[in-house]
């Protein structure tokens, strides 16, 4: 009984940094709007060529406040929201 009492912290801090490693895995892929794919962006939040999770959560969020549907997002439409100019480089480009 006291053995597993001893593990259960180890097993907790194990846990935890399993996760903090998955979600800091997650935050590298960013969407690379001209091959269309998720790659591994080693720049994270100073990446200046991909839209990046902030992005999509910024849209969700804004669409919440609205109250409409955020679901199914197409990609033109979140490049063209003017709200993302501070987060999407290349939206003035387009």
């Amino acid at each position: 009984m006291q053995r597993r009492r001893d593990l259960k912290a180890y097993a907790v801090n194990a846990t935890n940094y399993a996760i903090t490693q998955s979600f800091r895995n997650v935050r590298t892929l960013h969407y690379d709007v001209v091959t269309a794919e998720l790659v591994n962006c080693v720049d994270r939040s100073k990446c200046t060529v991909h839209l990046k999770w902030e992005t999509l959560k910024a849209y969700k969020d804004m669409c919440h406040a609205k109250g409409t549907q955020s679901d199914n997002i197409p990609i033109e439409e979140l490049i063209r929201e003017s709200v993302f100019f501070s987060y999407c480089p290349f939206a003035n480009k387009a």
